[in-house]
């Protein structure tokens, strides 16, 4: 169990591929949030690997661009990407041995900078990078319409959307 609260992610329909919990064949991934950092564990699955016992590392990036999405809205709400992303190799990926997925973020006004890595012994094996900037008061109602948002994101931003609306 990694430290922090579990985030919330219980939605019925979620057909997310990364974090859909009832997703046919999909990676379900947890998230977990200490106020430092959001984590996750890839799950150990022969089904998800590359060439010879090693992760495939496009699904690695996919898990890591998840990662970057719950710690965006964790930390600024709803948002939508500003510029590029950026992924770099930084070593294998045995699958067989626990991967646990970091992600830490810089909040500098209406954007967040996202920093995530995927780390078996200790060691970081790929680094996501990239920003995301605060959705607008139109964007963001048009996104909490979405039916199947996880529940510990929808608190969160209405809470932030309503002491900002105040200090307006």
């Amino acid at each position: 169990m990694l430290p922090g609260k579990e985030l919330e992610n219980d939605p019925g329909d979620n057909a997310c591929f990364a974090c859909g919990p009832r997703h046919a064949f999909g990676m379900h991934l947890r998230f977990f949030d200490d106020g430092e950092a959001v984590r996750a564990e890839l799950p150990q699955r022969a089904e998800f690997s590359g060439w010879r016992g090693s992760w495939h590392m496009g699904l690695v990036s996919l898990a890591l661009m998840d990662l970057v999405g719950w710690t965006v809205w964790e930390r600024l709400g709803p948002s939508r990407p500003a510029g590029s992303f950026e992924v770099t190799m930084l070593g294998p990926m045995a699958i067989g041995l626990e991967t646990v997925l970091e992600a830490h973020a810089q909040v500098e006004g209406d954007e967040v900078h996202v920093t995530a890595e995927a780390v078996q012994q200790g060691q970081p094996r790929m680094r996501l990078t990239a920003t995301a900037r605060r959705a607008s008061p139109a964007e963001a109602a048009q996104v909490l319409q979405v039916p199947n948002l996880p529940r510990s994101l929808r608190p969160a931003w209405e809470e932030r959307a309503a002491q900002e609306a105040t200090a307006r």
